[in-house]
Protein backbone atom coordinates (compact mmCIF):
# COMPACT_ATOMS: atom_id res chain seq x y z
CA UNK A 1 0.00 0.00 0.00
CA UNK A 2 1.40 2.98 -1.00
CA UNK A 3 2.45 5.65 1.67
CA UNK A 4 0.05 8.32 0.93
CA UNK A 5 -2.71 5.74 1.25
CA UNK A 6 -1.73 4.11 4.37
CA UNK A 7 -1.46 7.58 5.93
CA UNK A 8 -5.39 8.85 4.88
CA UNK A 9 -6.32 5.26 6.29
CA UNK A 10 -4.62 6.23 10.33
CA UNK A 11 -6.88 8.23 12.62
CA UNK A 12 -6.35 12.11 12.42
CA UNK A 13 -3.86 12.45 15.63
CA UNK A 14 -2.37 9.52 14.02
CA UNK A 15 -1.82 11.32 10.49
CA UNK A 16 -0.57 14.47 12.31
CA UNK A 17 1.73 12.48 14.21
CA UNK A 18 3.25 10.59 11.14
CA UNK A 19 3.39 13.55 9.43
CA UNK A 20 4.90 15.68 11.47
CA UNK A 21 7.63 12.87 11.97
CA UNK A 22 8.16 11.85 8.17
CA UNK A 23 8.51 16.41 7.92
CA UNK A 24 10.27 17.60 10.94
CA UNK A 25 13.01 14.61 10.56
CA UNK A 26 13.68 14.89 6.68
CA UNK A 27 13.22 19.05 6.78
CA UNK A 28 13.84 19.90 10.53
CA UNK A 29 11.38 21.58 13.10
CA UNK A 30 11.59 24.77 12.60
CA UNK A 31 11.61 24.78 8.99
CA UNK A 32 8.54 22.69 8.66
CA UNK A 33 4.76 25.14 9.15
CA UNK A 34 1.88 23.74 10.41
CA UNK A 35 0.14 24.24 7.72
CA UNK A 36 2.72 22.12 5.70
CA UNK A 37 1.88 19.54 8.34
CA UNK A 38 -2.13 19.78 7.67
CA UNK A 39 -1.83 19.97 4.19
CA UNK A 40 -0.06 16.49 3.93
CA UNK A 41 -1.86 14.79 6.48
CA UNK A 42 -5.11 16.21 5.19
CA UNK A 43 -6.40 17.42 8.53
CA UNK A 44 -8.63 20.68 8.74
CA UNK A 45 -7.08 23.21 10.74
CA UNK A 46 -9.45 22.34 13.73
CA UNK A 47 -8.92 19.27 14.38
CA UNK A 48 -5.39 19.91 13.96
CA UNK A 49 -5.40 22.11 17.06
CA UNK A 50 -8.25 19.55 18.72
CA UNK A 51 -5.40 16.68 18.69
CA UNK A 52 -2.20 19.38 18.90
CA UNK A 53 -3.01 22.84 21.45
CA UNK A 54 0.52 24.43 19.54
CA UNK A 55 3.29 23.98 17.27
CA UNK A 56 4.99 22.99 20.54
CA UNK A 57 3.20 19.98 21.94
CA UNK A 58 3.28 18.11 18.40
CA UNK A 59 7.43 18.64 18.79
CA UNK A 60 7.22 17.18 22.13
CA UNK A 61 5.09 13.98 21.18
CA UNK A 62 7.25 13.73 18.10
CA UNK A 63 10.32 13.15 19.51
CA UNK A 64 8.85 11.59 22.54
CA UNK A 65 7.11 8.60 20.48
CA UNK A 66 10.10 8.58 18.02
CA UNK A 67 12.47 7.97 20.86
CA UNK A 68 10.68 5.63 22.57
CA UNK A 69 10.00 3.94 19.24
CA UNK A 70 13.94 3.93 18.59
CA UNK A 71 14.96 2.66 22.17
CA UNK A 72 12.71 -0.22 22.34
CA UNK A 73 13.48 -1.31 19.31
CA UNK A 74 17.55 -0.61 19.55
CA UNK A 75 17.01 -2.70 23.16
CA UNK A 76 15.58 -5.43 21.36
CA UNK A 77 18.54 -5.11 18.43
CA UNK A 78 20.94 -5.36 21.24
CA UNK A 79 19.30 -8.32 22.46
CA UNK A 80 18.94 -10.30 19.51
CA UNK A 81 23.23 -9.79 18.90
CA UNK A 82 24.12 -11.29 21.41
CA UNK A 83 23.56 -12.91 25.11
CA UNK A 84 26.81 -12.07 26.52
CA UNK A 85 26.58 -8.79 27.16
CA UNK A 86 30.70 -7.51 26.16
CA UNK A 87 29.38 -8.48 22.44
CA UNK A 88 26.35 -6.41 22.86
CA UNK A 89 28.13 -3.44 24.20
CA UNK A 90 30.26 -3.52 20.83
CA UNK A 91 26.94 -4.21 19.03
CA UNK A 92 25.62 -1.03 19.81
CA UNK A 93 27.76 0.19 17.14
CA UNK A 94 27.29 -2.46 14.66
CA UNK A 95 23.57 -1.66 15.10
CA UNK A 96 24.44 2.32 14.22
CA UNK A 97 26.30 1.26 11.34
CA UNK A 98 23.32 -0.27 9.45
CA UNK A 99 21.18 2.30 10.76
CA UNK A 100 23.96 4.94 9.33
CA UNK A 101 23.74 2.63 6.30
CA UNK A 102 19.67 3.45 5.76
CA UNK A 103 19.00 5.86 2.66
CA UNK A 104 16.89 7.71 4.75
CA UNK A 105 19.41 8.17 7.84
CA UNK A 106 19.48 11.65 8.80
CA UNK A 107 20.85 11.42 12.64
CA UNK A 108 19.72 11.47 15.38
CA UNK A 109 16.18 13.66 16.47
CA UNK A 110 16.38 14.88 19.33
CA UNK A 111 20.07 16.07 18.52
CA UNK A 112 18.78 17.72 15.73
CA UNK A 113 16.48 19.26 17.62
CA UNK A 114 18.24 20.17 20.14
CA UNK A 115 20.61 21.74 17.46
CA UNK A 116 17.89 24.39 16.69
CA UNK A 117 17.04 25.01 20.28
CA UNK A 118 19.17 27.86 21.16
CA UNK A 119 17.20 28.20 24.42
CA UNK A 120 18.81 26.51 27.51
CA UNK A 121 15.86 25.58 29.31
CA UNK A 122 13.74 24.68 26.40
CA UNK A 123 11.64 21.68 26.86
CA UNK A 124 13.23 20.03 23.65
CA UNK A 125 16.36 20.31 25.15
CA UNK A 126 15.24 18.79 28.55
CA UNK A 127 13.47 16.29 27.02
CA UNK A 128 16.64 15.06 24.79
CA UNK A 129 18.72 15.45 28.03
CA UNK A 130 16.25 12.85 29.77
CA UNK A 131 16.18 10.29 26.29
CA UNK A 132 20.05 10.48 26.29
CA UNK A 133 20.34 9.55 30.00
CA UNK A 134 18.31 6.60 29.43
CA UNK A 135 20.38 5.28 26.44
CA UNK A 136 23.42 5.87 28.96
CA UNK A 137 21.62 3.85 31.78
CA UNK A 138 20.99 0.85 28.89
CA UNK A 139 24.77 1.01 28.01
CA UNK A 140 25.71 1.36 32.16
CA UNK A 141 23.06 -1.64 32.67
CA UNK A 142 24.72 -3.79 29.96
CA UNK A 143 27.84 -2.86 31.65
CA UNK A 144 26.96 -4.41 34.78
CA UNK A 145 25.73 -7.52 33.39
CA UNK A 146 29.15 -7.92 31.69
CA UNK A 147 31.17 -7.57 35.53
CA UNK A 148 32.97 -4.11 34.94
CA UNK A 149 33.65 -1.74 37.59
CA UNK A 150 32.45 1.69 36.84
CA UNK A 151 29.37 0.76 34.73
CA UNK A 152 27.81 4.16 34.97
CA UNK A 153 30.98 5.78 34.01
CA UNK A 154 31.21 3.44 30.98
CA UNK A 155 27.47 4.18 29.93
CA UNK A 156 28.20 7.77 29.65
CA UNK A 157 31.44 6.87 27.52
CA UNK A 158 29.28 4.90 25.35
CA UNK A 159 26.63 7.43 24.96
CA UNK A 160 29.62 9.70 24.10
CA UNK A 161 30.98 7.45 21.32
CA UNK A 162 27.56 6.82 19.90
CA UNK A 163 26.36 10.22 19.18
CA UNK A 164 30.15 11.37 18.44
CA UNK A 165 29.44 8.73 15.59
CA UNK A 166 25.75 9.76 14.45
CA UNK A 167 26.98 13.16 13.93
CA UNK A 168 29.47 12.05 11.93
CA UNK A 169 28.31 9.86 10.27
CA UNK A 170 25.35 12.15 9.09
CA UNK A 171 27.72 15.20 8.64
CA UNK A 172 29.73 12.51 6.25
CA UNK A 173 27.26 10.67 4.80
CA UNK A 174 28.88 7.49 5.72
CA UNK A 175 28.72 5.19 8.08
CA UNK A 176 32.35 4.67 8.41
CA UNK A 177 32.02 6.85 12.51
CA UNK A 178 29.71 4.08 13.39
CA UNK A 179 33.59 1.57 12.83
CA UNK A 180 35.91 3.82 14.24
CA UNK A 181 33.76 4.48 17.41
CA UNK A 182 33.80 0.48 17.58
CA UNK A 183 36.98 0.88 17.20
CA UNK A 184 37.16 3.19 20.28
CA UNK A 185 35.24 1.29 22.13
CA UNK A 186 37.19 -1.88 21.68
CA UNK A 187 40.23 -0.77 23.06
CA UNK A 188 38.51 0.81 26.07
CA UNK A 189 36.64 -2.98 26.84
CA UNK A 190 40.74 -4.53 26.46
CA UNK A 191 42.09 -2.14 29.00
CA UNK A 192 38.99 -3.19 31.56
CA UNK A 193 39.98 -6.88 31.09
Amino acid sequence: MPQKELVLKLCARERILLTATKLFYSRGIRSTGIDLIIAESGVAKMTFYRHFPSKQSLILEYLRSSQCFWLDRFTEDLEKKSKDPKKRLLAAFDILEDWCKNKNFDGCALIKSAGENLERGAEEIQLAIEEKTKIADLFARIAREAGLRKADQIGDQWLLLFDGAIVRCQLDRTAKWARVAKGVAEQILSRLD
